[in-house]
C-alpha cells in the first residue's frame, strides 16, 4: 500500500520543500481508519508548571496593583500651610431646599431583582464548579495514595 501525499502544513522527513514544517502528519494509508477508529489528541499538562505558573501572574497582578496604587491619587488634597498664622480661609455653606426621595417604579425594581438573580445564580455555579473540582482533585488524590 502507498501512504497518500502529506498535507500542506506537514511534510515527510528529508522533503526539501522551502518553509514546510518540520512535523510529520501523513496520515493512515489510504481506506483504513486511524488507531481507535479517529483522531486523537494527547496534551500533558505538568502540574508543577501550571502552579508556576499561576504563581508568577498572582505575583504581577499583586505588582501592579501596588504600581497603580503609588500614582498621583485622583483628587487633589489640602496642604496644611506652612506658616500656621495663614489658614485657608473658611468657605460658606448655604442650606438649600431639595426634593424627597421617590422610590424605583416597579419596572426598575423587577430589572433589579432579576439583575441581581442572574448574578447570584452565576456566582453559585461558579462556587460549585471550583468546590467540584477540588473535591474531585482531593479524591483522585487520596485514591491514589491508598495503592
Amino acid at each position: 500500500m502507498t501512504r497518500p501525499a502529506p498535507t500542506s502544513w506537514a511534510q515527510v522527513p528529508g522533503s526539501t520543500t522551502p518553509g514546510a514544517s518540520d512535523r510529520t502528519c501523513p496520515g493512515p494509508p489510504a481506506g483504513e481508519p486511524g488507531p481507535g477508529g479517529g483522531s486523537t489528541l494527547s496534551v500533558d499538562v505538568s502540574i508543577t508548571e501550571l502552579s508556576t505558573r499561576v504563581a508568577w501572574i498572582a505575583a504581577l497582578a499583586i505588582l501592579a496593583l501596588l504600581l497603580a496604587g503609588r500614582r498621583k491619587p485622583a483628587r487633589a488634597w489640602r496642604r496644611p500651610p506652612r506658616d500656621p498664622r495663614r489658614a485657608a480661609p473658611l468657605v460658606p455653606v448655604t442650606h438649600a431646599p431639595t426634593t424627597l426621595h421617590r422610590q424605583a417604579g416597579v419596572l426598575r425594581r423587577l430589572l433589579g431583582l432579576v439583575g441581581l438573580g442572574t448574578i447570584a445564580v452565576t456566582a453559585g455555579a461558579l462556587v460549585a464548579l471550583a468546590v467540584s473540582v477540588t473535591v474531585a482533585w482531593a479524591v483522585t488524590t487520596l485514591t491514589g495514595m491508598l495503592s
